[in-house]
């Protein structure tokens, strides 16, 4: 099968639905697929690689995920000419993924990782335009028909039935785990303790980035918290030095 997935941000932008869609492609071409992604153009990247069999395309977008919205129409409508399925995932990429489907009538499957509507203000930064503009194009990617839905979680689907969408069109296939990276008899847990002296520590962790939507923030404040419950304790966090989110740690750390 030849499948087409049309995905805002892909590596190197570094990410967790990055991650997920490489394993998905990769994995796929592994059992014998075709696959090509057609993803923005990060500086310093090439227009067109072939990694692990995948094929990617980037599209110029301005160094801009919005702009990927509409400049990538022409380059998905090409490419998804030789395409059996396209897939895409929200937000941005959703747009062109199910105009192509529309013009060429394909098969379009839309992965939704979270659904934000009425959570703008609440999940991001933005002021209140720029929320009520968000909400109004996520619910307008909603409002337009594909051919399945696939959902991360049983929570996810529950709030995508509340909008509107039919229970049959939804499936909930949570992300996969590569087993072959996370396995623990790979790595040695006593040396990266006794290299960061956390040696005979409780240690708990985070990983991800600083946005307010992942409430580092919130775990951030309860280390007192659990130091206090939990003397011999230590929090590692392993976060994104990129300077775009310095301003994020200061507000913070203080």
């Amino acid at each position: 099968m030849k499948i087409l997935f049309v995905l805002e941000n892909y590596l190197p932008h570094i990410g967790g639905v990055e991650i997920v869609f490489k394993n998905l492609s990769e994995g796929l071409v592994r059992l014998g697929h075709d696959v090509s992604i057609i993803t923005h153009r990060l500086k310093k990247t090439k227009e067109f690689e072939l990694i692990n069999g995948v094929k990617i395309y980037r599209v110029n977008c301005f160094n801009s995920r919005y702009w990927f919205t509409f400049l990538s129409i022409p380059k998905t409508i090409k490419l998804a000419k030789k395409a059996d399925l396209i897939h895409t995932t929200t937000f941005n990429g959703a747009p062109p993924a199910w105009l192509a489907s529309k013009i060429l009538n394909k098969k379009c499957i839309l992965t939704i990782h979270e659904v934000w509507v009425k959570r703008w203000d609440k999940l991001t930064e933005m002021n209140w335009f720029s929320c009520k503009i968000h909400d109004f194009l996520e619910r307008s990617i909603y409002s337009i028909n594909f051919d399945k839905y696939i959902c991360v979680s049983k929570s996810t689907q529950q709030q995508l039935l509340e909008l509107g969408i039919k229970e049959e069109k939804t499936a909930v296939i949570y992300n996969g785990v590569d087993y072959e990276h996370w396995k623990p008899e790979r790595y040695s847990g006593k040396e990266i303790r006794e290299k960061l002296n956390l040696d005979q520590k409780f240690v708990y962790l985070f990983s991800g980035r600083p946005g307010i939507s992942k409430g580092f923030e919130y775990l951030i404040k309860s280390v007192h918290l659990i130091s206090k419950n939990i003397p011999n304790s230590k929090l590692l966090a392993i976060v994104s030095r990129d300077k775009a989110y310095k301003k994020r740690y200061d507000y913070i750390i203080n």
